[in-house]
């Protein structure tokens, strides 16, 4: 009878230990979710902010360009806006997505007159910044977060769809035959730029329907 009552106190003993072991890692699990989560929302706060920024100095330049006459410069700037307006909306709703506290909008004021030189700051900006996005796109995969690394990824592409489209314009500076088109498209889901040589019914990157597009002429 005392060998059996006994194994039964071991056996009780060990489904305890066993259980205080389970809760101890679930909680030490928990603890490393909220972390990874926690390092997740603060650069995607970052992004959101960097990207808000991008697009009302796009705004403002466009704004000027167009009192200034110069269409073609106007309507790129526009799509570009669009485009980061975009890229700071699908960051503030993975913000919320992922627990987070909602985003706050803001006005800032830039410069008054457009010229090839605020084209160029745009694009140094751009490219600074890439290798942030790039950064934060590694952290996302290696914590297995394929929502974030898809949006940054779109980012990304968006991003260097724009430098090529300002290098484009700037271009036309010394070379007027460059006329770059005046109509651009913006995908509504992931914010790729497109001009009049996109052809197909579909984005490549997202798959999203082309009738969807926002249209900039």
């Amino acid at each position: 009878m005392r060998k059996i009552v006994k194994a039964v106190a071991v056996a009780i003993s060990i489904v305890i230990i066993a259980g205080v072991g389970a809760l101890f890692l679930r909680e030490r699990r928990t603890a490393s979710e909220e972390e990874r989560w926690q390092a997740t929302l603060l650069y995607l706060a970052e992004i959101y902010d960097t990207k808000m920024l991008h697009s009302l100095i796009a705004t403002h330049y466009a704004a000027i360009a167009e009192a200034e006459n110069q269409h073609p410069t106007a309507t790129l700037l526009r799509a570009i806006a669009k485009s980061e307006e975009i890229q700071y909306e699908n960051c503030r709703r993975a913000i919320v997505a992922l627990g987070g506290e909602e985003q706050q909008t803001a006005s800032r004021s830039t410069a008054s007159t457009i010229s090839h030189d605020n084209l160029h700051s745009i694009i140094d900006y751009k490219i600074a910044y890439r290798s942030t996005i790039a950064r934060y796109a590694v952290h996302a995969t290696q914590t297995e977060n394929r929502y974030v690394a898809r949006l940054l990824l779109w980012c990304d592409e968006s991003d260097t769809r724009q430098i090529e489209f300002l290098r484009r314009q700037i271009a036309t500076e010394h070379h007027p035959q460059h006329i770059l088109i005046g109509r651009f498209y913006v995908c509504p889901t992931c914010s790729n730029l497109f001009d009049d040589e996109f052809h197909s019914h579909l984005c490549p990157l997202c798959m999203t329907s082309a009738e969807r597009f926002f249209v900039f002429e």
